[in-house]
């Protein structure tokens, strides 16, 4: 069957199948220190987290500004009384929603997963932690299967790009603006994950933030110093998108010199005397795009749906960033064990061998075959199954340990700084590097 008949016979499939109506499903503000009886409120206040949720429309329209305006005054809020928080910001991906049915395990498992985020500690103090979850129509069909389900692939994958505009665009540039300063000054961080399609949506809506934000360093070379990026840190786990925008922010981060994000208590001087492996003075991600090797969706269905799909901005990248091995700048390496605390690697993680029980320890090691538009600050990685078991795992303890380690010490601003592209030998000498104010 030609491809153009296969595609035809998707959408007719598409057609017999009932609808998911658009729909907001938190409809209620919710109130501070009452349980939300069920789920239909977009505020729930917890002793260890407050979660939010921000729903969505196809266009990028957001159901109610309210939602987000509550997120912020949380936020706000947060960093008034304790002069700090941290902000997990969160958009799911294809066949997923905001409703919170038993069908649909993403927003119990944020919930367990803020739930853990409390648990660290801000200086012997509770984590001042604003949890924000992003809802759209990742779910078009009234179908549990997941075969009867694959041709609603193409209607969401364009969804996921338009919803990434508009009024998600805009509330992410406020979350962003008010996390690093805003109205109170004061300093939080804000990570910024996308899964599947959800991935896709982070990238749009981000895409003209970083912009901005690049354009207006782009002067700022032989390190001088840099603006803080927008989110601390974004993560595209299994991402169900092509690699075009990945490209496009890899060019525009090295256009006029890398950028390069350092720990609060890195010191040029002690850090070039050969403690540059150390966590206060290696280099940490803006960026991270991480892929399973068991995630089958992204590396066969999404470039196969892509290449029959309608030709156009992914005529040519038809699998994700973090699934084509010329773009990968790190691997997982194992080491012996845990390193002993203050000698972490980055992304060290470790995992238990199911058939030995033992633990098995990695770390994310900086690929010596690099792509040659590979940045500092975008890391691309494909990980063991150990780490991620298949696409839709991505809620389990190694993974969220390894995206910890990414971090520097909480509760501290993470500077970032612009340092020249490195010419042919001789190399230039280490530049100085400024933390913003």
């Amino acid at each position: 069957m030609p491809f153009g008949g296969l595609l035809a016979f998707a959408m007719a499939s598409l057609s017999l199948l009932a609808e998911v109506s658009p729909k907001q499903y938190r409809t209620v503000p919710g109130e501070r220190g009452t349980p939300c009886p069920q789920r239909n409120c977009w505020g729930e206040y917890r002793s260890n987290y407050s979660l939010h949720f921000a729903e969505y429309k196809d266009n990028g329209s957001a159901w109610n500004p309210q939602q987000m305006t509550d997120a912020l005054d949380t936020i706000r809020t947060e960093k008034e009384k304790k002069g700090y928080a941290f902000v997990l910001v969160y958009v799911h991906g294809w066949k997923h929603s905001a409703s919170g049915s038993p069908e649909d395990s993403d927003v119990t498992q944020f919930k367990r997963l803020l739930d853990d985020v409390s648990m660290l500690s801000n200086k012997g103090s509770p984590l001042p932690l604003v949890g924000v979850y992003i809802g759209w129509r990742g779910k078009s069909m009234a179908t549990q299967s997941q075969l009867l389900s694959i041709p609603s692939y193409w209607g969401r994958r364009n969804t996921a790009r338009s919803v990434g505009v508009k009024d998600l665009q805009t509330d992410l540039a406020k979350l962003t603006e008010l996390a690093h300063g805003g109205e109170t000054g004061k300093s939080t961080q804000i990570i910024v994950v996308g899964h599947s399609m959800g991935a896709r949506v982070v990238e749009n809506a981000l895409a003209e933030i970083n912009r901005k934000w690049l354009d207006a360093n782009q002067f700022r070379r032989n390190g001088a110093e840099v603006s803080r990026p927008p989110a601390d840190l974004v993560v595209y786990l299994n991402a169900a998108t092509p690699s075009t925008l990945t490209r496009r922010t890899l060019n525009r981060l090295r256009k006029d010199g890398d950028v390069v994000k350092r720990h609060p208590h890195y010191s040029a001087g002690r850090c070039h005397t050969g403690n540059a492996s150390t966590p206060e003075c290696r280099a940490y991600p803006i960026f991270m795009a991480i892929t399973s090797s068991g995630d089958w969706e992204t590396r066969f269905l999404m470039p196969f749906a892509n290449f029959i799909g309608p030709v156009g901005l992914h005529a040519w990248h038809l699998l994700s960033a973090a699934a084509t091995p010329s773009l990968r700048s790190h691997r997982l390496k194992p080491i012996a064990g845990p390193s002993p605390p203050g000698t972490e690697k980055p992304g060290e993680v470790c995992a238990e061998n199911k058939r030995t029980k033992d633990e098995d320890c990695y770390f994310l090691e900086s690929l010596p075959s690099a792509p040659p538009n590979k940045s500092a600050s975008f890391w691309i990685a494909k990980v063991s199954r150990k780490i991620s078991e298949n696409h839709t795992d991505i809620w389990n303890k190694e993974l969220w340990g390894m995206l910890s380690s990414l971090l520097p010490q909480q509760g501290e601003p993470l500077p970032s700084n612009r340092v020249p592209p490195r010419p042919p030998p001789p190399p230039p000498p280490p530049p100085q590097l400024y933390r913003p104010q």
